[in-house]
Parts: structure tokens; C-alpha cells; sequence
């Protein structure tokens, strides 16, 4: 029963807090104008597909023998690229195979015309928006959850009441993840109306499970902020200096940590040396090909 009346509390003050409303507008805000956005690029680059498809259809046609066949194998767009854009706008969507040519992945091309504005937009994801601004939000209202209590001497009265620390922590978690889920289901839901009532867009089962996938893995994502955050609040006695510190973390963890993980897995590349290596024993495996193909043709009896 304490347990109860501990979280209600909690979540009442969280409700009524001015970072509440403005992580409710802020996320609903980014996330469907960016949601707009991202369908209209879908649709953009489904009709580059579309238009791909037939092209390469029409040439095989054209074909009369097979030396003169070739054809180009193209990838269509992944739909969950609106949710988190990964991979797929950054690797090759269309390939040349024939029947002389060995495709690599330096081979491979990125098909239809591109609108620099609108690839600066949809560049920036749902799943980005969730891991940015739910993020710092996590930390806003962690970094005075303990702190705050404490300078206001509101923490003090409520432990001489016959409860746990353990219970007031947990309350303080429930309430806050509470909050932090509004906005974050709230967004999502409009999304899903936002594509269901799209004419380009179908949503199949597997689409929703995945989505499924995209909030659990969001809600543990906000959880370990949100820890982190509270682990501050009670470390640190002062909410200004909780705060400063709090927004420390969430640059070192969000901005800093990630693109220096890339920076060095760039330079982890292999090496000028390594590649001319390789490109070599390409070229070995050609010229023992071109010979044994002149072998062959010196060799038969058919001239």
C-alpha cells in the first residue's frame, strides 16, 4: 500500500512538471514532421526502384544472345528505413552481373537522382529522435530526483515514515519511466496512423513485430539513463551541480562516444598496402584465367 501512494505521488509531480509537456510536444513535433518527411523519401526511392526494375527489364528484351546478356540487380527500399534508416541509404542498391564480369562491392552503384534537402532530413531518424531527445529527457528528470529531495528537505520527511530506501528508488523509477513512456507510445502510435493511412505503405505482421522490437529496446535504452541519471541525483548533493553533470554524460554517451567508435573503426581499414596486395592476387587469378582460356582455344578442334 506505501508502495503505491509513493509511486502515485511521484507520478503526480512528474505529470505536472513543465518537462513533461515540453518532452510531450517536443517529441510529438519531431517526430511527425519528420515522419512526412521520411515517407515522401520512401516513396522518392521506391519509384527510383520501380523505374529501375523496368528499365533493366526492357534491356534484357532487347537481348538476342546470350554473350550480350546482362542485367542489373537491384534492391528495392526497406520499408522499417522510416523507423531507423541503418544501412540501407548507405550501401549500394543496384549491381551489373553478365556472364564476363565478377561483381565485387566496390561494383555496386546507388540508382535514381537525389535531392540533397531531402536526404539531409531523412537522414535523421525516428529511432535517432528516440536515442537523442528521450535520452536527455531521461536525465532531466533524473538529475533532481534525489538531489531535489534532498536540498528541499522533502527526502528527510518522507524516510521517517515506516518505508524503504529501496521502495523509494523503486517508486521514483516506476514514475518516471511512466512519464517517459507517454510521449514515447504516443509517437509511435502516430506513426503507425501515419503509415497505415499512406497509400504507398503496407504494414505487414513481421512490420509490426519489429516495431514491437523498436519499443522494448527503447524503453531499456530509457531505462539505463534514467538510472544513470538517478545514480548522479544521489551521488551528488546539489541539483545545479547533478545537472551539469547529467548533460556531461548525455554528450560523452549520445554525441562524443559514438563517432568516436567510427572515427576509429575508419581507421581500422585495411591498409594501402594490404589493399595492393589484394588487388594483386586479383590480377594473378585473371592472368591464369586468360591463359588457360587461350590454352583451351588453341587446343580445340572446332576452329
Amino acid at each position: 500500500m506505501m508502495l503505491t501512494t509513493l509511486i502515485r505521488r511521484e507520478l503526480l509531480d512528474n505529470l505536472m512538471t513543465f518537462r513533461f509537456a515540453a518532452a510531450v510536444f517536443i517529441m510529438l513535433l519531431l517526430v511527425v514532421a519528420n515522419t512526412v518527411v521520411l515517407i515522401k523519401d520512401y516513396d522518392r526511392r521506391l519509384a527510383s526502384y520501380d523505374v529501375a526494375v523496368k528499365s533493366n527489364h526492357d534491356r534484357l528484351l532487347e537481348s538476342r544472345t546470350y554473350s550480350s546478356g546482362s542485367f542489373e540487380v537491384v534492391r528495392p527500399p526497406n520499408l522499417l528505413s522510416i523507423f531507423n534508416a541503418g544501412l540501407d541509404k548507405r550501401l549500394s542498391n543496384e549491381i551489373f552481373v553478365s556472364y564476363g564480369f565478377v561483381p565485387t562491392l566496390w561494383d555496386g552503384q546507388v540508382h535514381g537522382s537525389t535531392n540533397p534537402l531531402l536526404n539531409l532530413f531523412s537522414s535523421i531518424d525516428i529511432v535517432f529522435i528516440f536515442e537523442v531527445v528521450l535520452s536527455l529527457m531521461s536525465l532531466i528528470f533524473a538529475y533532481d530526483a534525489l538531489a531535489g529531495e534532498r536540498e528541499r528537505g522533502t527526502l528527510r520527511l518522507v524516510l521517517t515514515h515506516p518505508v524503504s530506501r529501496g521502495k523509494i528508488l523503486f517508486a521514483k523509477y516506476i514514475s518516471a519511466m511512466l512519464c517517459l513512456l507517454v510521449p514515447l507510445l504516443i509517437s509511435l502510435l502516430l506513426v503507425v496512423i501515419l503509415l497505415t493511412t499512406s497509400t504507398i505503405v503496407s504494414l505487414k505482421i513481421d512490420d509490426f513485430l519489429r516495431i514491437g522490437g523498436i519499443v522494448l529496446s527503447s524503453i531499456a535504452y530509457l531505462s539505463v539513463f534514467y538510472l544513470i541519471g538517478m545514480l548522479i541525483s544521489a551521488v551528488i548533493r546539489r541539483t545545479g551541480t547533478a545537472l551539469m553533470l547529467a548533460m556531461f554524460v548525455w554528450v560523452f554517451l549520445v554525441l562524443v562516444y559514438p563517432n568516436v567508435i567510427l572515427v576509429t573503426v575508419n581507421l581500422a581499414q585495411p591498409s594501402q598496402e594490404r589493399l595492393a596486395s589484394a588487388f594483386n592476387q586479383i590480377e594473378q587469378i585473371w592472368d591464369e584465367f586468360e591463359r588457360e582460356r587461350k590454352d583451351f582455344l588453341a587446343n580445340d578442334h572446332i576452329p
